[in-house]
C-alpha cells in the first residue's frame, strides 16, 4: 500500500500492507484527505481511496454578557463557546470557587450571594480535547438590600425649637407695639399741629 495527503501518488513509496498507521497530516487546523492504494502480489493497483479528518489543535473560546454593574436581584450570567470546527463544546465553570459545574448539567451561571466581589471562572473544551485557558471575573456585584435612615430629634432640640419660636413671637409682638406706638405719637403730634394752623388762621387781625 502507498499513502498520500494530496491525492498524488508519484512521490508515494509502497510498503507493507497494515490495519493501523500513523500518518503525518499536513500542518494547520482544518478538513484533511489521506489518499491511499492498494497492491497484490500479481502488481495489480487499486484505484485510490479517500477518508477525511479534521485537524483540530485550537482551543474554543468563550464570552460573557455580564457587564460590571450593579444588580438588585439575583441574575445569571450567559456563557457562549466559539470553536472554529465543532459546535459541540461544553463549557465548565465556578461561582466564589465553588464545585465544578457545567453547562448541560447545572444550566447558567446563577450569582445570589449578596456581595460585590462575588466570582466566576470558566472555561471550554471542544471536541478534539482541546482546553480553553480558563477566564475569571473578579467583581461581580450584587446588592438586595435597600438602604436605611435612622433621624433622631432628641427632647432637648425640641425644647430648645420652642424656646427659639417663643423669643421670635415676643419680638415681633413688641415690634408691632412699638409701631402701633409710633404711628399713634405721630397722629397726635399732625392733630396738634392742625389745631395750631386752625387757631392762628380764626384770629382777627388788627391794623396799626
Amino acid at each position: 500500500m502507498r499513502l498520500c495527503n494530496d491525492g498524488d501518488f508519484s512521490d508515494a513509496s509502497w510498503e507493507p500492507a497494515s490495519n493501523t498507521r500513523y500518518w503525518s497530516l499536513d500542518s494547520g487546523d482544518g478538513v484533511k484527505t489521506v489518499h491511499v492504494q492498494v497492491k497484490d502480489v500479481a502488481g495489480l493497483v487499486s484505484q485510490p481511496f479517500s477518508d477525511s479528518v479534521v485537524l483540530d489543535t485550537s482551543a474554543p473560546q468563550t464570552s460573557c454578557n455580564y457587564s460590571n454593574v450593579w444588580h438588585a436581584s439575583d441574575f445569571n450570567i450567559q456563557l457562549t463557546a466559539l470553536d472554529l470546527f465543532s459546535n459541540n463544546t461544553e463549557t465548565y465553570y465556578r461561582v466564589n470557587s465553588g464545585p465544578l459545574l457545567n453547562l448541560t448539567a447545572n444550566g447558567l451561571p446563577f450569582i445570589s450571594e449578596e456581595r460585590r466581589n462575588n466570582t466566576l471562572e470558566y472555561w471550554s473544551v471542544d471536541l478534539a480535547g482541546n482546553v480553553e485557558t480558563p477566564h475569571i471575573l473578579p467583581e461581580l456585584k450584587l446588592d438586595k438590600t435597600a438602604p436605611t435612615a435612622f433621624f433622631n430629634l432628641s427632647k432637648r432640640s425640641i425644647e430648645a425649637g420652642r424656646r427659639n419660636w417663643t423669643h421670635l413671637a415676643l419680638l415681633t409682638r413688641a415690634l408691632v407695639l412699638l409701631l402701633i406706638r409710633g404711628i399713634w405719637a405721630m397722629g397726635q403730634r399732625l392733630l396738634t399741629a392742625l389745631q395750631i394752623i386752625l387757631i392762628l388762621g380764626l384770629a382777627p387781625t388788627t391794623s396799626p
